[in-house]
């Protein structure tokens, strides 16, 4: 990885696509591109599971469309790219079918000129990442999306740079077993951003023969002021 910038560091991923097919052909769901402005609820959950009929399987995103009572209407496949097939067995999983209400909250002034916060309840969404494979697949893991390591403004300030080696172990459900630090950058705050970055992200196990298996990997990351 050498893209370094002093706000950002990015670790290049396996995929970002667009939209498809719905768990609700019956009921008008919003397009991928209205989902994708409202906020998430939470960090996406990965799924590793076998295709229904071991055929070949894929990597797939879907999201949970959440109504303002915290509801869910229905799901759609971000990924156009992906087969209908693939995308129906993603959408016939389980996920959860209700959400703590999302709010937004916002300070206003009343009529006696005294600060109050008012809130409301908006629609949001949930991101599902699935790892679908066959009988016969083999799939390399990694990090599914960009890693993003804000640069520590104390360490812009003190002009420290460095490049800092983590070693991630991945489960086989896509969960980190273990980050630990191969090389250090020799400050505690570009290693901690670091750390903080990888605990963020979305990892996916390896598959060898039609079996999902650990997976351990470095992750680097370079700080650099420019």
């Amino acid at each position: 990885m050498n893209i370094i910038k002093p706000s950002t560091v990015i670790l290049l991923v396996l995929s970002t696509l667009l939209a498809a097919c719905s768990s609700s052909p019956g009921k008008k769901l919003p397009s991928v591109e209205e989902i994708l402005i409202r906020p998430e609820v939470s960090k996406p959950k990965v799924v590793v599971a076998p295709t229904p009929d071991g055929e070949k399987g894929g990597v797939l995103s879907v999201l949970s469309v959440i109504n303002e009572k915290g509801g869910v209407d229905g799901a759609v496949c971000r990924d156009e790219q992906v087969s209908r097939a693939l995308c129906n067995a993603a959408l016939a999983k389980k996920r959860q079918k209700r959400y703590q209400p999302t709010q937004n909250c916002s300070n206003s002034i009343d009529e006696n000129g005294q600060a109050q916060k008012v809130c409301q309840n908006v629609p949001a969404y949930a991101e599902y990442i699935y790892l679908l494979y066959g009988k016969h697949d083999n799939f390399a893991g990694g990090v599914y999306r960009k890693l993003h390591a804000t640069y520590p403004s104390l360490s812009e300030s003190n002009e420290e740079e460095g490049k800092v080696v983590l070693k991630v172990l991945v489960s086989l459900k896509g969960g980190l077993d273990s980050v630990k630090i191969l090389q250090s950058s020799g400050y505690l705050r570009l290693d901690n951003a670091a750390r903080k970055s990888v605990m963020n992200g979305i990892f996916l196990p390896a598959v060898k023969n039609g079996e999902p298996v650990a997976l351990q990997l470095p992750v680097p990351f370079v700080f650099r002021l420019e």
